[in-house]
């Protein structure tokens, strides 16, 4: 079950991102081929990706999680969270 669930969300994410590009290879006449723009998105993907894997926000997203199956009773861990961060994952 957690092998199909799996699969089904990443074919989902996978159609979502060709009919993007599909329609978006479509609006702009090819603009988004590697030769035009497409080169310098998929640099911007990785540019945010590996901002992300440096941010704080990552670290206290991992915390959280990890907190939470450090206690191993199942229990909701206290919430130390900044207020701001705190419906952030």
């Amino acid at each position: 079950m957690l092998v199909g669930g799996y699969l089904l969300a990443w074919t989902a994410a996978g159609l979502l991102a060709y009919a993007v590009v599909a329609v978006g290879g479509d609006a702009l006449g090819g603009g988004l081929a590697w030769g035009g723009g497409g080169r310098w998105l998929c640099a911007g993907g990785l540019a945010i990706g590996a901002a992300y894997q440096l941010a704080p926000l990552k670290r206290a997203c991992l915390a959280r999680c990890r907190g939470r199956l450090e206690g191993g009773s199942g229990e909701r861990t206290e919430n130390t969270w900044p207020p701001q961060l705190s419906q952030a994952c």
